[in-house]
């Protein structure tokens, strides 16, 4: 679940490319503060570590390691 408003497109990419498995092993967030950069670099961390089918669950030990901003 990604817990975002807004930015339905790059969250649209990235859970395709982690479906797929083909995530590049880096990428730029740019934009004016408070719109999200944090937020979402932090869930692709839990998501990339994530255990379980629907990720990132906020749940899992994988998740739960990952800090909040």
């Amino acid at each position: 679940m990604w817990p975002l408003i807004g930015n339905d497109r790059i969250i649209s990419f990235l859970q395709r490319s982690l479906e797929k498995g083909v995530l590049s092993q880096a990428y730029l967030f740019t934009g004016l503060p408070r719109v999200g950069k944090m937020t979402l670099a932090l869930l692709i961390a839990q998501a990339v570590n994530c255990t379980v089918q629907n990720k990132p669950c906020g749940d899992c030990t994988s998740c739960t390691h990952v800090p909040e901003k």
